[in-house]
């Protein structure tokens, strides 16, 4: 008389309960793999740390992803069978949607409504004074210059303006110092 073993389960006498358990099983098989997968790849990083010369040991976990990628297009690859899917099947609110990251710099948002701090650079009474003639210089104009500056509560706009300086006696007798 053989023996059975004592372990063994109980299999369902009905259809779905059939397909239940064997989706179980293709599911425990698939992570199964995937462990496997890992685990090789962990041991050859570890021969190679051992092993191998020291360039090897400072590679990254790229192999573990490539290896990873190409079972998920194995999977992929197999046929689906249509009594795993469920009917009217949506996805989840819980999966997170995929979104392309945008290279590059972001764009500011609108920097005129940022507040502005006005710098202000005037000479002053004897640095106008021409050494020449002696007379004092007179505004011509101004130069202007814009910084935008992150303080780590908000951004602002800073306003640099410098005056300009003429003596008009030197400009009119042809002296431009």
């Amino acid at each position: 008389m053989p023996s059975t073993p004592t372990n063994t389960p109980q299999l369902p006498k009905d259809r779905e309960g059939l397909h239940a358990l064997v989706r179980a099983l293709l599911l425990e098989r698939d992570e199964l793999h995937v462990e496997l997968l890992r685990l090789q790849v962990e041991l050859a990083r570890y021969k190679k740390h051992y092993y191998g010369p020291r360039a090897d040991r400072l590679q990254s976990e790229d192999e573990l992803a490539q290896m990873l990628l190409s079972f998920g297009e194995e999977l992929e690859q197999k046929p689906v069978n249509q009594d795993d899917v469920p009917p009217n099947s949506e996805p989840d609110e819980g999966v997170r949607q995929v979104t392309k990251k945008r290279k590059g710099r972001r764009k500011l948002a609108n920097i005129e409504d940022l507040p502005v701090q006005t710098h202000t650079y005037e000479l002053n009474a004897e640095q106008r004074a021409r050494p020449c003639c002696g007379e004092e210089r007179q505004r011509i104009g101004q130069e202007e210059r814009w910084q935008i500056e992150y303080f780590p509560v908000h951004f602002e706009r800073i306003q640099h303006v410098r005056g300009k300086y003429a003596c008009p006696a030197c400009e009119n007798n042809g002296l431009n110092p």
